[in-house]
Order: structure tokens, then sequence, then C-alpha cells
């Protein structure tokens, strides 16, 4: 096939660049950074109620719990592989979010309960993914969840 095609015109024609390479002023690496940190408003994020939601850890409990920002920690990587795969949102973007959400676990002292950890994960997941969606489809972060 590639001997047949190889040497004939491609049916759409290539458009003319908006930027050449000698025009370009920074790196793609330089330009995605950039791009995110100006993308992503979530210091703006209301997270408290949603978070003390998810980690509403009784404070009799002292022998099953442990700081929520170490058990976030733990599990932010597959946290941010698989919100970003299936929501399409760009992972730079959630990795901002879920170190974000996890300096706040910090800030407010919350406890994760090693007996319901998988129910954790599991709403920090939901909770991301709503998050992420959200900025799909409304072009910014937000958590509006009819309760």
């Amino acid at each position: 096939m590639l001997g047949e095609l190889g040497n004939a015109d491609p049916v759409r024609r290539r458009g003319y660049p908006d930027v050449t390479v000698d025009e370009m002023e920074s790196t793609v690496a330089e330009f995605y950074h950039q791009a995110v940190a100006e993308e992503i408003p979530v210091v703006d994020l209301a997270l408290d109620t949603d978070l003390l939601d998810i980690f509403n850890v009784s404070k009799r409990r002292k022998k099953t719990v442990r700081p929520a920002q170490e058990f976030l920690h733990e599990h932010r990587k597959a946290l941010v592989d698989k919100v970003a795969y299936w929501t399409g949102v760009q992972r730079p973007l959630i990795k901002k979010l879920i170190e974000v959400i996890e300096k706040r676990i910090g800030e407010l002292g919350l406890r994760a309960d090693t007996s319901r950890e998988a129910e954790h994960l599991a709403e920090l997941t939901v909770y991301a993914t709503t998050l992420a969606t959200n900025y799909m489809t409304r072009g910014k972060l937000c958590s509006v969840v009819a309760r």
C-alpha cells in the first residue's frame, strides 16, 4: 500500500502553521506548565464541607485512624491517573486538584478510619471525578451537587 500511495498528494492539504519553531518563545513543558497554572482556579474551591463529609470520623475512634492527608498521599498517583483517564481532563490539572485537596485535608486535620479506607478512596475518586467533569462541562472547577 505504501508503494501505491507513497508519492500521491495528500487528500487534505496541510495548513499553515500558526507559529513556526523559530518563533516559539518557550518549550512545550513551559507552555503546558503556564497553561495549567493559568487555568486552575482551585484556590477558589470551597472544599471544607465536602472533605469533612468524606472523612467523617468519630473523634472517639483513636486506634483505627490515621491522618487523612497521609492516606491521600499514599493513593495520589492512582487517583490522579484514573480521574484523568476517565474524565479526559489533562493530568496536570487533576494532579494540581488532588494536591490542593491533600493540602486542605492536612490543614483541617482530618483523619481516615482505617476500617473504611475503601469507602474513603471511593468517595474521593467520585468527588475528584465530579469536580473534573464539572470543569469539562462548565469550564471551571466547582462542586455543584444536589444534596
